[in-house]
């Protein structure tokens, strides 16, 4: 006999249209704050969150907004209230933010607080708790905000909630952390040969798994890395930071202007999107002014924050992310951005390398501008990599100090971790310096490990060349999830797991790195483990013998012209064929704060309109 339905139970309700809301820290307002406000940014200590984004629905005050609960059982909630359009006036005032949860006959507080109209004009305001959710009837979250303030609010100053998330308390499954550093060469770490150490607890952690020691990035800067990372394409395809008056040039030996950089294309699924729909929490910490939500690199997070400004901020907020998600698993992408220029490391690092700090030397940091102008002195290059590398050394001990986080919670063993890093950076190797100017190996090797004891065999060293885009196959395949089918890499779990079969192995595919920042040519290259070309599809071309010269020292494409000339027609229609498929792509439009801090970096096309 088939069971009827109780006539009183609650008819599930839709959740409200949500938009993608950043809620921005007053900097200037900081920066008078502080003892010496015209401190460079980079000697800041402290721990802030310049913006962070979620998906949020917005309110008027008083008024209870209902989102329902799909899971049952033991659940952690998330929330998060914030007040968009807040004037200064009335700044002290106070507010108060309460979410509950109502099911048949059942109505409870979850969590509440209060803070002051300053407060939640400048940051989310989390809440959190646990709860437990049975099988019968419709459940909802219900989030209120009120003021409290004996003044009425600001006029246009409103109440915004981020969408609350209600997961399930799965001890079963397995977290997800990828740490990515910015500009990390892989030729600067112990576990990659490097006599200086630089990275004693790196070392130390990744040979409790895999490490791949010819990883090779898909492009030799930020926005296109990151891009591959997220949806396992190439740069041509998912287009993030990609040129495309450059990218339309390429192969008709014409120059074209750069800094019209692309968006993330919408229709691409991500890796925090896909883990998000498992049910995984989805959160991100970054530093670099280009991952920015205008490039759409934070599709599918969450919660996708921006802080500032050293790796141990990073690691700060990330572990105050972890310890609010309770038991529920999560996925948390950290990003630390320490190894970019200016090298400046924090005492002791300062001194790791050197007999005296960078701060004794006049006139460092030096400007990009004026490395980019002319070689400097022998002294000045040894300076400049010192402190790269203390840099490095700086951010081997932060990792190190999140991983024992991780360890002392129980955490780390029920994670898989991934070290990653988007690029690497050139000290003159091939004359230029910093990174983005070339596809030489110093701009592409980086490094690559999985740990994840019981899934990924330990101490496990493989040789053959591979490029970063089959990391986002292989995390998701690690996880236990299906892979899009629409990507470009191939996933390398068989190859790293604890079980896999003797001599298993990386299938060795060509490399493709492309997009490339500076220059008047788009240029790119194709890559196997002894052979690679680099070309802008016309006249500039270079092959070189990576199996007799890793250096990249002896350009053979004139002594082989033939095969030159092969690999050129490949990569013009691999071009040819990719735009006529997706056509133009979208414009990243960064506001004029986004644009003046790219242009602090140095990156061309990035001034203020």
């Amino acid at each position: 006999m088939a069971a009827i339905a109780p006539a009183c139970a609650p008819e599930r309700k839709p959740a409200p249209a949500s938009e993608r809301v950043t809620v921005r820290l007053d900097l200037e307002r900081v920066r008078a704050g502080l003892a010496d406000p015209n401190r460079p940014r980079w000697d800041f200590d402290g721990t802030w969150v310049l913006q962070e984004t979620r998906d949020a629905v917005r309110a008027a005050w008083g008024e209870p907004v209902a989102f329902p609960v799909l899971e049952k059982g033991t659940l952690e909630v998330a929330c998060a209230f914030a007040v968009a359009g807040a004037a200064p006036a009335n700044a002290r005032e106070r507010i108060a933010f309460e979410v509950r949860l109502v099911a048949s006959g059942r109505d409870e507080v979850v969590s509440s607080s209060e803070c002051t109209l300053a407060e939640a004009a400048e940051a989310w305001h989390e809440l959190h708790g646990r709860v437990r959710v049975d099988a019968r009837g419709a459940t909802e979250l219900s989030v209120v905000a009120r003021w409290l303030g004996s003044e009425p609010p600001p006029e246009g100053a409103r109440p915004v909630h981020a969408v609350p998330h209600a997961r399930a308390v799965q001890p079963e499954r397995r977290n997800v952390l990828v740490i990515s550093v910015d500009t990390l060469r892989a030729d600067h770490l112990g576990f990659h040969g490097y006599a200086r150490p630089t990275s004693p607890r790196l070392d130390a952690f990744v040979a409790r798994g895999a490490v791949f020691e010819q990883a090779i990035s898909t492009s030799p800067w930020t926005l296109p890395s990151y891009g591959t990372l997220f949806t396992g394409l190439e740069p041509a395809r998912h287009r993030a930071g990609l040129s495309a008056r450059r990218e339309a040039a390429f192969g008709q030996d014409r120059d074209a202007a750069s800094g019209d950089y692309q968006a993330l294309v919408a229709e691409a699924p991500t890796l925090a999107g896909t883990f998000a729909a498992a049910g995984w929490s989805t959160g991100a910490f970054v530093s670099n002014p280009f991952l920015d939500p205008a490039s759409g690199i934070d599709r599918g997070f969450e919660s996708f924050a921006q802080y500032l400004n050293r790796a141990q901020a990073g690691v700060d907020l990330a572990s105050r992310w972890i310890e609010a998600r309770g038991g529920a698993p999560w996925f948390l992408f950290l990003h630390l951005m320490d190894p970019h220029t200016p090298y400046t490391p924090p005492a002791p690092y300062d001194t790791r390398f050197r007999s005296g700090s960078f701060r004794a030397a006049p006139g460092y940091p030096p400007s990009l501008d004026q490395l980019r102008a002319a070689e400097p002195s022998r002294e000045m290059k040894d300076l400049l990599v010192d402190s790269y590398d203390g840099e490095i050394a700086y951010t081997d001990a932060q990792i190190g100090r999140f991983l024992d986080f991780l360890r002392d919670r129980g955490e780390l063993d029920r994670t898989i971790v991934v070290l990653h890093a988007d690029h690497g950076e050139e000290f003159w190797e091939h004359g230029s310096f910093e990174h983005g100017h070339s596809l030489n190996e110093e701009s592409l090797h980086v490094p690559l490990a999985f740990v994840a004891p019981g899934l990924v065999a330990g101490g496990l060293r493989i040789r053959e060349r591979t490029s970063t885009v089959n990391v986002f196959a292989t995390v998701l395949e690690l996880a236990g999830l299906a892979v899009p089918a629409a990507n470009d890499g191939a996933s390398l779990a068989g190859s790293l797991r604890a079980d896999r079969a003797p001599g298993a192995r990386a299938e060795p595919r060509p490399c493709i790195s492309e997009a490339t920042l500076y220059g008047p040519r788009e240029r790119k290259a194709w890559s196997t483990a002894t052979e690679k070309f680099i070309t802008d599809g016309a006249a500039g071309n270079q092959l070189f013998d990576l199996a007799t010269d890793p250096l990249e020292r002896v350009d053979l494409s004139a002594d082989r012209a033939d095969r030159g000339a092969e690999l050129r027609t490949l990569l013009r229609r691999r071009t040819r064929a990719l735009l006529e498929q997706r056509g133009a792509g979208e414009e990243a439009e960064f506001d004029r704060d986004r644009r003046a801090d790219l242009e602090r970096l140095g990156y061309p096309g990035a001034d203020p309109k």
